[in-house]
C-alpha cells in the first residue's frame, strides 16, 4: 500500500537528519565489523592517549 503522506515525511526525515544518518549507518558497519573480530578492538582511553601524543 502506497501512502503519499508516509513517502513525505520519511523524505523530510531524510534530508533534515541526513549527516545523522549517515553517521549512524558508518557505526552499525563498525560495530558489525567490532563484532566479527573483537580482539583487534583498541579501548578508547589507549586510542584517544596515542592520538593526543601524536598532534
Amino acid at each position: 500500500m502506497h501512502c503519499p503522506m508516509a513517502e513525505l515525511l520519511r523524505k523530510a526525515v531524510e534530508e533534515t537528519y541526513e549527516h545523522e544518518l549517515g553517521d549512524l549507518r558508518a557505526a552499525q558497519k563498525a560495530w558489525k565489523s567490532h563484532l566479527k573480530s573483537p580482539g583487534k578492538a583498541v579501548p578508547a582511553r589507549s586510542y584517544f592517549a596515542k592520538r593526543a601524543k601524536h598532534t
